[in-house]
């Protein structure tokens, strides 16, 4: 079913820098839904990639974004990297770029993370009226304290 979807990178620029990442969508017309894929901390994968390219397949349209100072060049990090409070500010550039997307229904947006990924989705709408559901592949546990503080404030 990939010819029904057309998948392709994205770039999303940011006060600092840009986020690099993929986009999926369905090439029915019409504006889908959008489901923001967020990797866990150990980073991207292919499999992230993957579970945009099905969110696409089934009717969604998709962003799985890498986290900022990422190698997207390959190779893994030198450390593990966590999401830290950038991810509020590259949350919004997300959502704000979203609103320019033809076949994109920014009023309709989820979460779908892994691990550190879930978590931080859990957290975030709590602050993001935008992201009107979340569900998370592991991530309960595995988020950083700092972060989760400084969210609550």
């Amino acid at each position: 079913m990939t010819g029904a979807i057309r998948a392709e990178p994205f770039a999303i620029p940011t006060s600092a820098s840009s986020l690099a990442g993929w986009f999926a969508a369905p090439r029915a017309s019409g504006a889908h839904p959008v489901i923001l894929v967020a990797h866990s901390s150990a980073g991207i994968e292919e499999e992230t990639y993957g579970w945009a390219r099905h969110f696409a397949e089934q009717g969604f349209a998709a962003v799985a974004v890498i986290r900022r100072d990422y190698p997207v060049t390959g190779g893994r990090p030198p450390i593990k990297i966590r999401w830290d409070l950038r991810a509020i500010e590259d949350a919004h550039a997300i959502l704000a770029r979203l609103r320019h997307i033809p076949g994109v229904d920014a009023g309709r947006v989820g979460w779908f993370g892994f691990s550190e990924g879930a978590s931080l989705g859990y957290r975030l709408a709590a602050h993001l009226p935008q992201l009107k559901a979340v569900a998370g592949w592991g991530g309960v546990g595995a988020f950083n304290f700092h972060m989760a503080h400084a969210l609550t404030k």
